[in-house]
Parts: C-alpha cells; sequence; structure tokens
C-alpha cells in the first residue's frame, strides 16, 4: 500500500487490486534480489491473467515463425520472399527503363532511320533524346496510333 500500512487477515478484504502470496522457496529461487541486491527476478508466471498472456505470446511465436537464415518461417519467410519479389520487380524495372532509353538514343540518333537525319519530313536537325522525351510528355491517349495505324506507319519508307 502506499501508506507502508500492514496488509493482514483484518483488512486484505479493503484492498482494491490482487494479492499474491508466495512461500519462501518461491521467493528465494525466483526473487533473487533478496538474497542479492545486485541480483534480479527470475521471470515466472503467477497463475490468472498470465496464463492467458503466456498462451498469446506463444500464438505470435507461431505467427512469426523462425528467423533463421535459410529456414525462415511464417512471417519472417513471407517477409523473405516479399523483399526478393520488390528486389526482382526493382530489376526489371531497371533494366525496362534501360532498353526504352537505348530505343529512345536509336529514334533521336540513329543515321539512317532517325528524327535527327531525316530533317525534311521532322523538320529539326538538331534533334536528340531530350526533344524526343519532351514531345513524348505531349502525347496523350488520342494521339496514339492503333495497331493497324502503327504497323502501316512502319513500312513507309522514308
Amino acid at each position: 500500500m502506499v501508506d507502508n500500512s500492514t496488509i493482514n487477515e483484518r483488512n486484505f478484504e479493503s484492498i482494491p487490486y490482487p494479492i499474491r502470496v508466495f512461500n519462501e522457496d518461491f521467493v528465494r529461487e525466483n526473487l533473487l534480489f533478496t538474497d542479492d541486491p545486485e541480483q534480479g527476478v527470475t521471470p515466472f508466471a503467477v497463475l490468472g491473467g498470465n496464463v492467458e498472456i503466456e498462451k498469446e505470446i506463444q500464438e505470435v511465436k507461431g505467427k512469426l515463425g523462425s528467423s533463421e537464415e535459410r529456414s525462415e518461417t511464417g512471417l519472417y519467410l513471407e517477409r523473405k520472399n516479399a523483399v526478393k519479389d520488390y528486389q526482382d520487380a526493382e530489376k526489371e524495372i531497371k533494366e525496362e527503363k534501360e532498353q526504352l532509353e537505348k530505343m529512345l538514343k536509336l529514334k533521336a540518333l540513329d543515321k539512317e532511320s532517325c528524327i535527327k537525319y531525316l530533317s525534311h519530313i521532322f523538320g529539326d536537325q538538331n534533334y536528340n533524346v531530350a526533344k524526343l522525351e519532351d514531345e513524348l510528355k505531349k502525347v496523350t491517349y488520342h494521339n496514339q496510333l492503333a495497331n493497324e495505324q502503327f504497323y502501316l506507319q512502319s513500312t513507309i519508307s522514308y
């Protein structure tokens, strides 16, 4: 109690919180600081609410699974797989971006079919990738060619 009064058989029923009584052997084995102030408390479960808490802890541990490398289970395995999927997707995006940049450079600067060297058709002798990218940003859904138009356009020789 806060006022340091003694709890006994006459007043224990008026105490608003649960009271647990432990025998001397239990105290000696688990409350190590009673013999040596430098020691702590050995973890233990008190019957009652702690049993449910321990059960919940075991359920959570079961969901988490093992974090042992190359033997992961549960949520650890899900996280490992998600990280791998993310890294794979990131790598694929990088490769696609590099391929697109390569195609843009080819379209803007290739001697035989590029916009720069066909200025009599496209009108700009100083054409480069940056200008092509700017023009592509202006393209809307309505400006896009249908597949049939695209194939017809690509067969026309300049």
